[in-house]
C-alpha cells in the first residue's frame, strides 16, 4: 500500500540542518483559527529573537522564517517555522502582524468579496 504523503522539501532541509549542525531546536508552537472578520495566527518560537522572523504571503502560501548564519558565517540557511495555506478570501494588503510579549500575532482580514458583499449589476444597452 502506498501512501502519498507530501512532505516540503524545505521543512525536511530544515530539520536536517538544525538536527546536524545545531543539535536541535525548541519546538514551534503555531496556533491559528478563523473568526468573522478573518484568520488569527498566535506564534511562540523560544530561544529566536522574533524582531529577525520574515513573513511571507506567496503563491497562496503563508511561510514564516527566520535565517541562521553557516559555513562561518559566509551564508544564511531558513529554519522554517508555518508553512500554511493561504485562503483566497485574504485581503493580501492588510495582513498585519506585530510582536505580543514573547510571541508574534498575526492577522489575515478577509476581503469585501468574503464578507457576502453585494452589489446590483446595471445592464448597459
Amino acid at each position: 500500500m502506498k501512501t502519498d504523503i507530501v512532505i516540503p522539501k524545505e521543512l525536511l532541509a530544515t530539520y536536517d540542518l538544525m538536527n546536524t549542525i545545531n543539535g536541535g531546536m525548541a519546538e514551534t508552537m503555531v496556533r491559528a483559527w478563523q473568526e468573522k472578520d478573518g484568520y488569527q495566527m498566535y506564534l511562540e518560537v523560544p530561544g529566536v529573537d522574533l524582531e529577525k522572523i520574515h513573513i511571507e504571503a506567496e503563491n497562496q502560501r503563508f511561510v514564516i522564517y527566520y535565517t541562521i548564519d553557516v559555513l562561518g558565517g559566509k551564508e544564511q540557511a531558513p529554519i522554517y517555522l508555518a508553512n500554511l495555506p493561504l485562503s483566497p478570501n485574504v485581503d493580501l494588503n492588510r495582513i498585519s502582524a506585530h510582536i505580543d510579549g514573547d510571541a508574534i500575532h498575526i492577522f489575515a482580514p478577509f476581503n469585501d468579496w468574503a464578507k457576502g458583499t453585494k452589489r446590483d449589476i446595471d445592464l448597459e444597452r
